[in-house]
């Protein structure tokens, strides 16, 4: 599952990294003990947050899968911009996480979607 060419992690319903593949590290240039230490809240440029908050609002009570542009915090304090998409899961014993695939996108792309802004688009 985790031996992807894109970015893959699952999360905690509070946001906090759970498992994270070597690529997402790659992407974000750090590694995954660091990664395991933070939340999804800590990456997410604080412009993008509301939106990316309230699509995992919308996915924990309605189970909406989403995806989303954004821009995520790498290591060394810059940004780069990512397109994630994001679903639940339950395991057998009820838990519930959250599954994010995750790429770069081209600064271009992001255009299309106002400087500082996500695009969010529930899959129905």
């Amino acid at each position: 599952m985790f031996d992807q060419p894109f970015g893959q992690a699952v999360t905690s319903e509070d946001g906090r990294f759970l498992q994270v593949n070597r690529a997402l590290c790659e992407l974000l240039w750090t590694d995954a003990p660091a990664l395991l230490a933070r939340s999804v809240r800590d990456i997410t440029h604080p412009a993008d947050w509301a939106d990316n908050a309230a699509l995992l609002h919308r996915l924990r009570d309605h189970g909406e899968p989403f995806t989303i542009v954004k821009r995520c915090f790498r290591a060394d304090g810059t940004t780069i911009w990512v397109q994630a998409y994001v679903s639940i899961l339950h395991d057998a014993a009820g838990r519930t996480t959250l599954n994010a695939l995750i790429r770069p996108v081209l600064p271009e792309a992001t255009l299309h979607h106002g400087a500082g802004r996500m695009a969010a688009q529930g899959m129905h």
